[in-house]
């Protein structure tokens, strides 16, 4: 791929080029719009990521990241949402809470010291955005957990602060931030960008398999399969009589 530092100034260039009557929208709008697609596109594609350590505590099986891990001056943390975690090195099974529920009744209460259970934690879930728990327990703790995650998108605050992101997409976000920006204008000149927002999150489709699949993004996106293999029946009037045919 070819990745390109572009700044923010060199960006909202390409935006101005890209609308007419530039003069219409100031260079602030412009900026909030363009992070505005950043963010969204992060929220789709989980581009921006980062690696950190916890360490573990004693009979803890649950932890909440925003309370451990601050990557970010003034106690914000940027972890969005972790994918990854290993003990000691070791990479830890993913699983779901349903699934512990029903297949380990009590692992809640469970450390490596239980009766029956794995002598390390060997397996991780997720509990909504920035919790998870491991099983079992570490029951001495002072080890180490390495988390992979989805952090936050960057924020272009200054004209030389600059994104590290493949070339290709960036028509992609000219489209949305277009979108965006005739929202301003409303009426024809906004409904015209539609396309454009469709283009934009079927580039945020190419990169997120899950969501792609997903039958509400297909819905959206016009490409329902499962709609086009149940034909809509109208009736068909012929001669004051009405029957119902495929259309």
């Amino acid at each position: 791929m070819a990745y390109q530092n572009l700044t923010r100034a060199q960006i909202r260039a390409l935006i101005f080029n890209r609308i007419q009557n530039s003069n219409f929208w100031s260079t602030a709008e412009a900026d909030d719009a363009l992070n505005e697609a950043i963010r969204v596109w992060n929220l789709g594609v989980g581009f921006w990521k980062g690696r950190f350590v916890l360490t573990t505590t004693a009979k803890r099986c649950i932890y909440d990241i925003p309370s451990l891990v601050q990557l970010e001056s003034g106690g914000v943390t940027q972890v969005l949402m972790p994918l990854r975690v290993a003990y000691n090195s070791l990479p830890m099974d993913p699983t779901s809470i349903f699934d512990m529920d029903n297949g380990y009744p009590g692992w809640q209460a469970q450390t490596t010291a239980s009766a029956g259970v794995p002598s390390t934690p060997n397996t991780w879930g997720p509990i909504g955005c920035n919790k998870f728990f491991i099983w079992p327990a570490d029951n001495a703790g002072n080890n180490g957990l390495q988390i992979d995650a989805i952090i936050r998108a960057p924020v272009l605050v200054n004209d030389a602060d600059y994104i590290n992101i493949d070339s290709s997409e960036i028509p992609s976000f000219l489209d949305y931030v277009n979108h965006v920006l005739m929202f301003k204008r409303g009426g024809q000149p906004f409904q015209s960008t539609m396309p454009k927002l469709a283009n934009f999150l079927r580039s945020i489709g190419m990169r997120n398999a899950h969501l792609r699949a997903a039958g509400i993004f297909r819905g959206h996106m016009g490409d329902d399969s499962s709609r086009r293999q149940r034909p809509r029946r109208i009736p068909e009037f012929n001669l004051g009589r009405t029957t119902m045919g495929p259309r």
